[in-house]
């Protein structure tokens, strides 16, 4: 539920207007949950999203051992956001912006799916959840139950060791990886000056599938309002670690920073599941 991905998906889902329930698993036992939705319904195996430990976006091979860990259809099949929409599966964040009827241009995609969605990630990781496991239970947003399971599948793999693994994290990697970040906020706040919007990536007047996409990965390195719209338990600023507060604050002052926050305060309508009342009902 925490992935900045599964937040595009769950934002598609309101502006489109669908009720929903969703399926919330911890890290690890999402792995099996994720894996067995997808082969039950069609279209399931269809997506090209990036995915953690994509063997693109490491900076050398993956070692023998960690083979399977790398292995594209398997880790696709589960660590990607799917909705399952009557008889079929929307299978990522991509096709879910494309069913809420907004536009990511061809360009823009590539760079935010498999550049900036997995830097943030490799920050997120390194940053927030490897110094404070405490804030790492806490952000799983799942049931007491769950959460033992959770606890259960560290105990015994030792997951987010071997995430950290999948993605070859270091001191200069996760430099490397602000760095990135910052060159894209740079580049989005260019656009953003002769442009009110990002509209598809290129630039428009109004709100659209690029701003939906950038303020959605970008946000856990901003903490922004609204930020899952409730469906997550999203630390306050004060709880991230101390280099994480510092990162934060220094792309909030940014333009695009400031956009992200702009287009959760407006656009990020809050969501409600089957059987819940809307307030003009």
């Amino acid at each position: 539920p925490y992935s900045h991905f599964v937040e595009i998906a769950r934002w598609s889902l309101a502006v489109s207007c669908h009720r929903f329930t969703e399926v919330k698993m911890p890290i690890g036992p999402a792995v099996v949950v994720a894996a067995v939705y997808r082969l039950l319904f069609r279209g399931g195996l269809s997506s090209s999203s990036s995915f953690p430990g994509d063997p693109d976006l490491l900076s050398k091979p993956p070692r023998w051992r960690d083979f399977v860990l790398h292995f594209g259809g398997l880790r696709r099949l589960s660590s990607v956001p799917l909705i399952v929409f009557e008889d079929r599966v929307i299978p990522d964040s991509w096709s879910a912006i494309t069913f809420a009827e907004l536009a990511v241009d061809a360009e823009t995609r590539v760079r935010l799916d498999k550049v900036v969605g997995p830097r943030v990630r490799h920050l997120l990781f390194f940053y927030i959840f490897e110094e404070n496991m405490e804030l790492y239970e806490k952000v799983q947003s799942c049931s007491p139950m769950l959460m033992r399971l959770f606890r259960l599948n560290e105990w015994l793999f030792d997951t987010t060791k071997l995430m950290r693994r999948m993605m070859d994290m270091s001191n200069e990697t996760v430099k490397a990886a602000e760095d990135v970040i910052f060159a894209e906020f740079d580049r989005v706040g260019s656009l953003l000056e002769r442009h009110a919007y990002l509209g598809d990536g290129t630039g428009g007047d109004a709100f659209g599938g690029a701003d939906l996409a950038f303020s959605a990965l970008v946000g856990w390195l901003l903490l922004p309002p609204n930020f899952h719209a409730g469906a997550v338990n999203v630390p306050e600023v004060d709880e991230m670690p101390s280099n994480c507060q510092r990162l934060l604050r220094q792309l909030r002052d940014t333009r695009a920073g400031k956009h992200v926050v702009h287009c959760y305060q407006k656009y990020r309508v809050p969501v409600y599941g089957v059987g819940e009342l809307r307030p003009e009902d």
